[in-house]
């Protein structure tokens, strides 16, 4: 069933040589519209971050993220394919660079409703409550830092930047796709069950669409213990719940990634007062 699966998500009519040749000649064609929305810059000793301002930015993020992404997920994409979608054009890209040798070592792919009706989420979220709610909304998304450099105050530093564009465009709401690194269902919803009454928000609850539906396991009686899921809950995940975000959906099944998407929530007006303090 789940190869079944992969093979509809990723599906397409050319030929591997034709495929690479048509998605190079897409992404250059789109990457020279791409223009930032926002702006900010900030230094931190030996780290700049600040909001990708050129095409030439934008390409270093996308070779940035296929590194990176190769390397985390279990990938399941067709040869040539480039991570590129209609989202890195409508987006912002707050990213971390070396002061001295300008090379990008992280970022992030920030959707604000002030700029953008769409989102990436919704491919795999019905995420209409959501949208509905008062304020400005930023989607967070594609989050990636280098593995070399990856660390706490790498990470601390990505935060900050994301923290500061919130401010810089008074937005309310952050929300998107949280990625676990496993396509296993019982895995999947043995983590929802777990985390599901301490931080589910029925009120912006959000189906997942049927293309990325997860099957539900059939015996719940013999799926994974609290002792083998809370290990396998990534840190960013930890990170965004223990600052105030909800989960607001059930797991949605990426066999792209090779991973399992929670949509997760975050009411900025009351976030975590120590995660307000450290970057806010």
């Amino acid at each position: 069933m789940i190869d079944s699966m992969i093979a509809a998500q990723i599906a397409h009519p050319l030929t591997a040589k034709q495929y690479q040749e048509s998605e190079r000649a897409r992404v250059a064609g789109l990457i020279k519209k791409f223009q930032p929305k926002a702006f900010f810059q900030a230094e931190f000793g030996p780290y700049r971050v600040e909001v990708a301002t050129s095409p030439e930015d934008l390409q270093r993020i996308i070779d940035l993220r296929r590194h990176s992404f190769n390397e985390d997920f279990a990938m399941n994409t067709p040869i040539g394919w480039i991570d590129f979608d209609h989202c890195d054009i409508k987006a912002d890209h707050v990213i971390l660079k070396h002061v001295d040798t300008k090379e990008i070592l992280g970022s992030y792919r920030i959707m604000c409703s002030d700029f953008s009706d769409r989102y990436y989420s919704e491919e795999e979220f019905d995420i209409g409550r959501i949208l509905a709610l008062d304020g400005v909304k930023i989607e967070l998304g594609r989050a990636c830092i280098h593995r070399e450099h990856r660390n706490g105050v790498t990470l601390n530093l990505v935060w900050k930047g994301l923290a500061r564009y919130a401010r810089l465009v008074n937005a309310r709401y952050m929300f998107g796709c949280a990625s676990v690194k496993t396509i296993s269902p019982d895995v999947a919803y043995s983590m929802y069950w777990h985390l599901y009454p301490l931080f589910f928000s029925s009120q912006i609850a959000a189906k997942v669409t049927p293309k990325y539906t997860c099957p539900r396991p059939s015996n719940i009686d013999y799926l994974p213990g609290w002792n083998v899921i809370e290990p396998q809950i990534p840190s960013l995940l930890k990170s965004y719940l223990q600052a105030g975000a909800c989960i607001a959906s059930e797991p949605a099944l990426d066999l792209i990634f090779g991973c399992i998407d929670f949509l997760t929530v975050l009411d900025l007006q009351k976030m975590n007062a120590k995660y307000a303090r450290r970057f806010f």
